[in-house]
């Protein structure tokens, strides 16, 4: 929901508007931050529904046009643009003093101790790629291993853990 408080007395002047309609919960909609650019960028878990946006999407400008499962939502002005996809459960959005999206990612905890086991992942977004998650929701999922030619690069690997809320230091 998006607010005006026009007279800035703490209160909202207008009804509420919908910036757009996805789910909750566990794998749905998670942090949210204001980008450089004035938009919003949005978090969203392999089952927040924005992989059935469709004409939604401003889809002549985003650079992701079929989003799959979890995604980095960009919303402006009425528009709504998916700036990458492949995610998990990415925890939360935010940018550096550069100007660089980064988001963490879950790890696949259900696959601990297999050859395949993703660790939780922080990732300098790569604008319109996906990110290799395969599988929706909480189940066994896969990723392509950090060599695989596929893999979007990995700035951090984490460890076990379900990430939750993300900021940048910027000191002088």
């Amino acid at each position: 929901m998006l607010l005006y408080d026009a007279n800035r007395d703490g209160k909202s002047d207008l009804s509420e508007t919908k910036l757009v309609e996805l789910l909750p919960g566990e794998f749905g909609v998670h942090g949210m931050c204001q980008g450089p650019d004035g938009a919003l960028y949005v978090a969203c878990g392999s089952e927040s529904g924005v992989d059935k946006l469709g004409p939604t999407l401003t889809r002549s400008r985003s650079p992701v046009l079929e989003p799959k499962l979890g995604t980095i939502l960009r919303v402006s002005a009425g528009e709504r643009e998916v700036i990458a996809d492949g995610f998990c459960n990415p925890g939360d959005v935010a940018f550096t003093a550069a100007g660089n999206l980064l988001t963490v990612d879950v790890d696949n905890r259900p696959d601990l101790g297999l050859p395949w086991y993703a660790p939780t992942r922080l990732y300098d977004v790569a604008v319109g790629r996906n990110h290799g998650w395969r599988v929706a929701g909480k189940r066994s999922g896969w990723f392509p291993p950090a060599y695989d030619p596929r893999s979007v690069e990995r700035a951090a690997e984490l460890g076990t853990g379900v990430p939750t809320g993300l900021t940048t230091y910027r000191h002088r």
